[in-house]
Formats: structure tokens, C-alpha cells, sequence
């Protein structure tokens, strides 16, 4: 935001999303950031104060530079997907001869910071993976005025698609749970909690297996071994409400912070609706819904149970326990 006064509300809502700033710390930070620099306040070159409204950029920033490189580089193909808040192209990665998925802000959100925060945080999140079994990310930039990451193109079906032909032959359905699962175990030593997962963000390559995408959502958690690592921006006032309504945890719902076991409740939905091809707890309104997920246990009818061993229902119970100390 190069030349725009931003406020400090907004710089500290910015930088310490969860946390109780005050005015003195910010400042503080402020005149660290100027010594890295060796900028003098009274005669500043870098960061300019605007008593009573905020600070300045004054640097000049290159971003001419990002943006002749993305277009050198990517030539669009084929619009493939579309979502609430980006939507993703096929393109040609000239530089080394391979297809990507484009994932760009919608048009009318680029001039969105909170926009701009989700995409490069799922950037971020899913760069810091290195796993198979999660979709990988190769570049961030800018092509034609608009905001994007590259990713690994994927070829093949979503989860979801693949429900919407019915319940998984249980060997299928246990081999897809345990990648989603090593993929997950990765992130959360990481410290990082998905919080979105649900069949649409799993992806299934040409050869069936697990591929997991959009961690746009993602929180990372403090490591309490006295590293600054950040925390993921809000984007909403209260973020741990964020995810998909019938794939929340009991603790998402209520707006409660999240950790590794809400993504293991939100697992065991999807095993649920992939052994008998129904979700446990969507219900016909969002109350209802609600009301499920915080108080109803998902149940087997009598020919399931004869079909699946009580060893997998008590693992499946397990995972959607209402209370997190009593799940995996």
C-alpha cells in the first residue's frame, strides 16, 4: 500500500490478528523496523509517521519487475474452477514446459487486503509442506493487474465428485482416509490446522490418490518454544468460526480456537460419508445442522452395522466425539 496513510488499528490488526496490542508495542516495532533500515524518523526514507492517523510507505516498491516476469511466464489456458473468493485457470508455465493451476482473486475482490491475506496465506501454508499428498505450490505474482498463485495441476476428481456417485467400497474409503490423514499428521507438526477440510478439497489424481488443496483457511499455531511464528490473519471478527458448516467441529461452531483434533473431527465426517455415501449431520437448515453437530452421534443402520466391524465404528466414533479430549 505503498503512499496510503494506514491506520494503527489496521497495522496491528494486520500483524497480531489474536492478540491484545497496544499502541506502545506497535511503536515500538515501528522504530525496530526503522533501525533495520537505518531510517530516521525525523527525516524518514522508508516509513513516514502521520501524527494522530497512522504511517506511511514512502520506498519505492518494484513491483513492475513481479509483474513482467508473470507474464513472460504463464500463458493462460482454460478457466477450470471457481470458488466464493478465487477462481482457478489452466496455464502454460512456458519457462519449464509444464501445466499449473492459476488460482487468482475474483476481480472485484483484488483491491481486498483481506482477500489478498487469504490467498498468499494459502501460499504460505501449503509452500512450508512438503508432502505427497498435498498439493503443492510453486509461485505467487501478478499477471495482468490480478494476484495469483501457481500450483500443481491436478488431473483427475474431487472427493465430491466421486460421492456423488455413492458409499466407497470400504478398502477404497479406508486407503483415501489414512493419506488424508498422513497429509494432515504433516501440517499439525508443522503447526498448522487446515480447519477446512471437506470433499471438495480433496483431491483425487488419475491414479486415485489423495491430493489436499486449499489451505487458505489454515491456522498456524504457536510452537510455545519462544518462536515468533506468526498466527494466520483473521478474516472475519472471530475466525475460528471459519470452514464449511456441515464439516465443522463442535468447537468451530461455537466460534472456540481449533487445533489438530478439529481437523480429525472433520475427517471422520468425510470416512462417515464415504463407508455409507450420507453425511452424519447435514441436516435441511443451518440451525438444524448446527444443532447435529453439537449434539447427535452418528449412527449406523442395522445392515451398515452388520457390514462394518464394531472395531471401525468406535474408530469413527471416536474421531466425532463432541468433546476434543475425547477424540485421537
Amino acid at each position: 500500500h505503498q503512499g496510503n496513510v494506514i491506520p494503527k488499528e489496521r497495522l496491528i490488526q494486520a500483524v497480531w490478528p489474536d492478540a491484545f496490542v497496544t499502541d506502545e508495542v506497535l511503536t515500538n516495532n515501528i522504530w525496530k523496523l526503522r533501525q533495520a533500515f537505518s531510517d530516521e524518523r525525523k527525516d524518514p526514507k522508508i516509513i513516514r509517521t502521520v501524527p494522530r492517523r497512522g504511517y506511511q510507505l514512502i520506498a519505492d516498491v518494484l513491483w513492475e519487475m513481479a509483474v513482467e516476469e508473470s507474464v513472460s511466464r504463464y500463458e493462460v489456458v482454460d478457466k477450470i474452477g471457481q470458488g466464493a473468493m478465487g477462481e482457478v485457470y489452466l496455464a502454460e508455465d512456458k519457462q519449464l514446459a509444464r501445466k499449473v493451476a492459476l488460482k487468482f482473486i475474483l476481480t472485484d475482490l483484488e483491491q481486498d487486503d483481506t482477500a489478498r491475506r487469504r490467498l498468499f496465506r494459502e501460499a504460505r501454508a501449503a509452500a512450508s509442506l512438503d508432502h505427497p499428498y498435498i498439493c503443492k505450490v510453486y509461485d505467487t505474482g501478478i499477471l495482468e493487474g490480478r494476484t495469483f498463485i501457481a500450483m500443481e495441476y491436478l488431473e483427475g476428481e474431487t472427493l465430491k465428485e466421486k460421492l456423488s456417485e455413492g458409499a466407497l467400497p470400504r478398502s477404497q474409503a479406508l486407503r483415501i482416509a489414512e493419506e488424508i490423514a498422513e497429509a494432515l499428521e504433516v501440517a499439525h507438526r508443522k503447526g498448522i490446522v487446515h480447519r477446512d477440510i471437506k470433499p471438495s478439497n480433496i483431491a483425487l489424481t488419475e491414479h486415485g490418490h489423495v491430493k489436499i488443496t486449499d489451505f487458505g483457511i489454515a491456522k498456524r499455531l504457536p510452537t510455545g518454544d519462544g518462536d515468533q511464528q506468526e498466527w494466520t490473519a483473521t478474516l472475519t471478527k472471530d475466525a475460528s468460526t471459519l470452514g464449511t458448516l456441515p464439516y465443522m467441529s463442535p468447537e468451530q461452531v461455537k466460534g472456540q480456537q481449533v487445533d489438530p483434533s478439529s481437523d480429525i473431527f472433520s475427517i471422520g465426517v468425510v470416512l462417515y460419508e464415504m463407508f455409507t455415501g450420507v453425511h452424519p449431520f447435514r441436516r435441511p437448515t443451518q440451525p438444524e445442522t448446527i444443532t447435529a453437530i453439537l449434539s447427535e452421534s452418528p449412527s449406523f443402520s442395522a445392515e451398515e452395522a452388520k457390514v462394518f466391524p464394531d472395531s471401525l465404528q468406535h474408530v469413527l466414533g471416536k474421531m466425532v466425539a463432541k468433546e476434543r479430549d475425547h477424540r485421537y
